[in-house]
C-alpha cells in the first residue's frame, strides 16, 4: 500500500533515453563501487507523514516521500567537478519535466517536488538526491476479525 508507487515511478523514469538502468536503493552502493553504469537513478521509498485519520483508525491520509538519486560518472575528474555537473544538468532537467506535478494514478496525487538532502560528490561522480511527495488514502480492513 505505501509502497505502491514504487513499480510506477520506476516505470516512469524508465522513459528518459538516457538512462542506462532504473534502480532500487539496495543496489546504490554498487555505484561507488563501480558497480553500476551510469547515468541512472536510484527510487528510494523516504518514509510517510499521517494528514488526517478517520475517528476509529481505519483510513488515514498520508503523505509519502521518494527520492529519486540520479548517478551519473564523468572521467574528467576535474578538483571543482564541474564536469560531471554539466552531464548531470540535462538529466535533471529531462527527471523534473517528467515528474513535476505527475499524477501516478487514481489513489496517488500529483508528485510535488521537497527538500532534500544535499549531492553527494565524489572525484568523477556525482549523486544527486531528488525528493517528492504525494498523498494517498491507506485503509485498514473494515473487518477486525479478517487478516
Amino acid at each position: 500500500m505505501l509502497l505502491g508507487l514504487e513499480p510506477l515511478l520506476r516505470s516512469r523514469l524508465a522513459e528518459v533515453p538516457e538512462l542506462l538502468a532504473v534502480h532500487g536503493l539496495p543496489d546504490l552502493e554498487d555505484v561507488a563501487k563501480a558497480g553500476k553504469r551510469t547515468p541512472c537513478v536510484f527510487v528510494a521509498y523516504q518514509g510517510y507523514d499521517v494528514l488526517e485519520s478517520t475517528a476509529h483508525g481505519k483510513a488515514a491520509r498520508v503523505r509519502t516521500s521518494w527520492a529519486v538519486i540520479l548517478a551519473v560518472k564523468n572521467a574528467h575528474q576535474a578538483a571543482d567537478g564541474a564536469p560531471v555537473r554539466a552531464s548531470a544538468n540535462p538529466l535533471l532537467s529531462q527527471i523534473l519535466n517528467l515528474l513535476l506535478g505527475w499524477k501516478p494514478s487514481a489513489e496517488f496525487s500529483w508528485l510535488e517536488l521537497a527538500s532534500g538532502p544535499a549531492p553527494v560528490v565524489q572525484p568523477g561522480l556525482i549523486l544527486l538526491p531528488l525528493v517528492f511527495t504525494t498523498m494517498q488514502v491507506v485503509k485498514g480492513n473494515a473487518d477486525p476479525l479478517t487478516l
